[in-house]
């Protein structure tokens, strides 16, 4: 019986992975959305993309990696971002209002979108990164915290 129940929680939980899309995660009239390519990694959840001929720092919104000098898994947050995204076409979604679309470091706040899946969302999955709630009107903050 415990079997059964630990089977049915797991189908559950693909079900509800499978069937979810951009719009359950994001506010798409909020977001203006670029086709890039990933042209480095720096960390887990810092990349550079490649748009229209210029090369942009992007951080990953919603999210936390950890910092690669002093934390552990860090380099592996990164591997999994380098064998996922390296030289591949993707989208970014970041927001419309100009206040909420750089960080204080000059990076781009967005969200990834490889293959209609979002990265930050898959690091989350892959137990590489935290949840990290710093206000931004394209992020549809209920459906990040399931």
């Amino acid at each position: 019986m415990k079997r059964v129940v630990i089977i049915l929680t797991i189908l559950l939980l693909l079900a509800k992975e499978s069937t979810a899309s951009l719009s359950d995660f994001l506010n798409s009239g909020s977001a203006t959305q670029i086709s890039g390519t990933v042209t480095s990694i720096i960390d887990g959840d810092t990349i550079k993309v490649e748009m229209s001929g210029t090369e942009t720092k992007v951080r990953l919104l919603s999210i936390d990696t950890p910092e690669l000098m002093n934390e552990p898994f860090a380099q592996t947050a990164k591997d999994f971002a380098s064998q996922t995204l390296l030289s591949q076409p993707i989208q970014l979604f970041y927001s419309k209002n100009p206040t909420q679309q750089w960080d204080d470091y000059g990076r781009l706040l967005a969200v990834v979108v490889k293959d209609d899946e979002i990265f930050n969302l898959k690091l989350l999955e892959q137990g590489l990164a935290v949840r990290m709630f710093i206000f931004n009107d394209i992020i549809k903050f209920p459906a990040w915290e399931d």
